[in-house]
């Protein structure tokens, strides 16, 4: 994985690439937000599975499930270290 630093108007983020690995295609942008109250945080992911159709055939099988369970994580550790936003 690759990390890049960027900002956009307004917004101020920062961007895992894979420079190799697993996925055909991961690039993953982190948003955050100053909000009142507290930080927001955004996740953009674009990814790819690799091995064409059978990529596309195990993706909801084994994937899909395995990325909603590692980013339900964080988020749990994020509330857990800093608190919910009411």
């Amino acid at each position: 994985m690759g990390i890049g630093d960027y900002s956009y108007p307004r917004k101020k983020y920062f961007v895992d690439e894979q420079m190799y690995g697993p996925y055909s295609l991961w690039h993953h942008k982190h948003f955050i937000k100053e909000i009142n109250g507290g930080v927001e945080l955004e996740d953009i992911i674009d990814y790819k599975v690799p091995l064409g159709i059978i990529g596309q055939l195990i993706h909801p099988i084994l994937v899909k499930p395995k990325l909603e369970e590692i980013f339900s994580y964080r988020q749990k550790k994020l509330i857990e270290l800093f608190g919910e936003y009411k």
